[in-house]
Parts: structure tokens; C-alpha cells; sequence
């Protein structure tokens, strides 16, 4: 609203100005404190100052933690930085999702928190949330192809484990008098119960 089309016409400068402007105007109002700093934070990430933005992200969920915009951005920020630290973010994002099972998130909400999900590990809750986006024709193309991305890794995370334990249950079958074929039949039984 009050500095949302400037940022979407690229006048970042006047955005954040306007911003400030209403921070300085009503510094009370957590409503609409989060959303100026949401927009700060906007400004910030288009600018590429995203240190920067993830500061104005936790102050909009300072103002109000239940603010789905400022969760996601957040969350968005800190892994466009590579950021390893994301831990805040997925508790942000974990703690919308439990809030209220019948409401559902924003699709970039859940989207940030499968990618969330496969960062901290958590391979079979991000598959379970992404895979249904990933097949949702009616989502945003930008969306689903990140939803499809992010499935992508999740794949090449599953690779990797099963050549690893691959390798390693044949050099345990050579070392126990088994033969490579018979260490690789238990493997895949083994991948068949998980």
C-alpha cells in the first residue's frame, strides 16, 4: 500500500522513504508495522542488500509474529543468502503451519518451508508438502517450477544416501564372505521399507 507500487516499479529510494515516513508517522501500530517493515524488508531484497532485509523481515515478525508475509520473506531472504543459520525462519514458518490445521498458508509459505525442510533434514515432510505443488497445474509457473527444483534436490539427496549405502553394505558383504549380489538384494529391501 504505502510504498508497495513503488517498490514494484523499481523506485526503490521514494519506497523506502514512504516507508520510513509512515514508521515515523504511527510507530505503535503492530499491523501496520509489520507490513512497513515487510515492505522495508521488500525494498532491501530487490535492492540485493539482503542482510539487510532479513533485519526488516524479524522486525515485521517483532511487531507480529503471526505475519505470514514476513515469516515467508524471512525465510526467503536467509536462503537466497546461503545462509545455514535458518533455523529462526523454519520456526516462524513451522509455528503458521500449526497455528490453525484448517487454515493453509500461502503457497510461497510452504514452499519456503519445504525448502526449509530439505535444508534441516527433514526430507519426507518436504516431499509430502512439495510433491502435491510440484503437480499443481493451476500454481504459479514461478512456483511450481521451485517446488519442482527443490523435488529435484530432495532426488539427488536420495541418490547419493543409496550409493553410499550401497557402498558401503558390498565392502561389509566382502568383508563377511558375502557376495556383491546378495549384499545388494538385502540393500534393496532394505530402501523398499523406508
Amino acid at each position: 500500500a504505502w510504498g508497495d507500487a513503488l517498490v514494484a516499479d523499481g523506485q526503490y529510494a521514494a519506497a523506502e522513504t514512504q516507508y520510513r515516513r509512515v514508521l515515523h508517522a504511527a510507530p505503535d501500530k503492530s499491523d501496520r508495522l509489520s507490513a512497513v517493515y515487510c515492505g522495508l524488508g521488500d525494498t532491501h531484497l530487490r535492492r540485493g542488500t539482503l542482510d539487510r532485509a532479513v533485519l526488516d523481515y524479524r522486525k515485521a515478525l517483532l511487531a507480529r509474529g503471526d505475519d505470514d508475509r514476513a515469516a515467508t520473506s524471512l525465510a526467503e531472504a536467509m536462503l537466497a543468502l546461503g545462509r545455514a543459520d535458518t533455523g529462526e525462519a523454519l520456526a516462524h514458518l513451522e509455528r503458521l503451519r500449526e497455528r490453525a490445521p484448517g487454515k493453509k498458508m500461502s503457497e510461497r509459505a510452504e514452499l519456503a518451508l519445504g525448502r526449509l525442510w530439505v535444508q534441516h533434514g527433514k526430507i519426507d515432510e518436504a516431499r509430502h508438502l512439495l510433491a502435491p505443488m510440484a503437480e499443481d497445474l493451476a500454481l504459479a509457473p514461478a512456483l511450481r517450477a521451485q517446488a519442482l527444483a527443490t523435488l529435484a534436490e530432495l532426488l539427488k539427496i536420495r541418490i547419493s544416501v543409496v550409493s553410499t549405502l550401497s557402498a558401503v553394505t558390498g565392502f561389509a558383504a566382502a568383508a563377511h564372505g558375502f557376495s556383491w549380489a546378495m549384499a545388494h538384494a538385502c540393500l534393496g529391501v532394505f530402501l523398499l521399507a523406508c
